[in-house]
């Protein structure tokens, strides 16, 4: 039996000394010494996978496809950045434009509150209004924003947004004159956001529409620190008997025009005034 083993052992280092030899397996476990040879597989130092390969650039790699194939790889590794890229180049450039394209020429911002306007005949006027003042449309413009609505003890949403939105554009230098019904133009007037008329108007003006004056009084907390009431001043002119007015589709009985102390368009108000009121 020793006989034996030594002489496998003998067998399996001689099959192990051999060069093409790696390892001598058993072909069954029981067989008799039957081997199988795994020989050894070695790459030759010139097989391709040794060999250095180029980075190809974009155009290589395109012009060595289909056009399928192209367009397949368009749309996977470019689709996305070209879509995003085209987005933000809209963006920017809408962005360039509002901020750098010139803004036109505001001759007059005119708010109404509380009226609502035929919509042919408020078209007409409005065109008429652009005749009388020479609007070059391309750089001058005549807001007419009739979407105020304010209503007494009200405090909806549309009526609050609506005094917050005048306050706000009163601040900003963006309303020169707003018309109203009796009732809330007082209410503006005791809060002083209007001229004195006898300081504004012109003599001849004034004279002309002393029968048209809408009195009113600012109310203590709204006079200027150290400033004492002077009473009732005309604040507002009643447009009652503008025919100019009338033919605009305004369903207000007693429209009254009054000029927003801060305006910068102090010229064109008198000419609105003329204007509505055949001063001229």
């Amino acid at each position: 039996m020793l006989h034996l083993i030594k002489q496998k052992l003998y067998e399996i280092g001689y099959y192990l000394r051999k060069e093409e030899a790696s390892v001598v397996l058993p072909l069954s476990p029981y067989g008799k010494g039957d081997l199988i040879v795994a020989k050894e597989t070695r790459l030759d130092d010139s097989a391709g996978i040794y060999e250095k390969r180029e980075k190809q650039t974009e155009r290589q790699k395109m012009q060595d496809m289909t056009f399928k194939e192209k367009v397949q790889y368009f749309n996977m590794y470019y689709l996305k950045k070209v879509i995003f890229g085209v987005i933000a180049l809209v963006f920017v450039s809408y962005l360039l434009f509002e901020t750098l394209s010139p803004k036109p020429d505001e001759l007059l911002n005119i708010a109404v509150v509380n009226d609502y306007f035929d919509q042919t005949k408020v078209k007409e006027f409005l065109k008429d209004l652009d005749t009388h003042f020479d609007v070059d449309p391309d750089k001058e413009v005549i807001n007419f924003d009739y979407s105020y609505y304010i209503a007494e003890n009200d405090v909806s949403e549309n009526s609050v947004s609506s005094i917050q939105k005048l306050s706000t554009y009163i601040a900003a230098k963006q309303i020169d004159v707003i018309i109203a019904d009796e009732t809330n133009f007082k209410q503006l007037a005791a809060n002083g956001y209007f001229y004195n008329l006898s300081d504004l108007l012109p003599a001849d003006q004034f004279s002309k529409l002393t029968e048209s004056f809408c009195m009113g009084t600012i109310s203590e907390n709204n006079l200027p620190k150290g400033e004492l009431s002077a009473g009732e001043c005309p604040y507002g002119i009643y447009l009652t008997d503008s025919s100019v007015y009338k033919n605009s589709g305004s369903t207000i009985t007693k429209p009254i025009l009054g000029v927003v102390c801060n305006t910068p368009n102090k010229e064109h108000v008198l000419e609105l005034i003329s204007y509505l009121l055949n001063l001229d």
